[in-house]
């Protein structure tokens, strides 16, 4: 069968939580995140065995913001 690979954020960071915390740069975010992937992993990890934080975190973080 087929193993899926779950990427927990994927460049989508929600409009609204753009406009209400100005994206990942709050520490906010970081809390938000946090619970949002222990939901994830609560409500699927019996499914899903492998799990990645972000995808081409280098990308967003160097293109996304010019760090």
């Amino acid at each position: 069968g087929i193993q899926p690979f779950v990427t927990l954020y994927h460049w989508d960071y929600p409009q609204a939580l753009q406009e209400k915390y100005g994206g990942w740069l709050d520490n906010q975010s970081v809390v938000d995140f946090t619970t949002y992937a222990e939901i994830c992993f609560q409500e699927y990890g019996d499914k899903v065995k492998y799990w990645l934080t972000f995808n081409e975190p280098w990308t967003f973080t160097f293109q996304g913001f010019g760090l």
